[in-house]
């Protein structure tokens, strides 16, 4: 998936381990109880999405856009 335009996307409870995100672009994107442990996500551009309950262990964002990504478990 990398260097998908899933932007605005809502995507409850996905398993995305170990998945390659390179360049994916995650732009206001709501993630709710993901699981994105060992995915790599170099590159990503995260602006303004919602990560809600997820799990980012060994996640690789080097790079990545985290600017006003929220983080945050209800």
């Amino acid at each position: 998936m990398s260097r998908a335009d899933l932007h605005r996307r809502r995507w409850p409870t996905p398993k995305l381990v170990g998945a390659r995100l390179l360049q994916t672009n995650l732009l206001y994107a709501s993630l709710e109880r993901c699981d994105l442990k060992g995915a790599d996500l170099r590159w990503a551009n995260l602006f303004g999405a919602g990560l809600w309950e997820t799990k980012a262990e060994l996640a690789d964002l080097r790079e990545a856009n985290l600017a006003s990504t929220l983080l945050a478990k209800r």
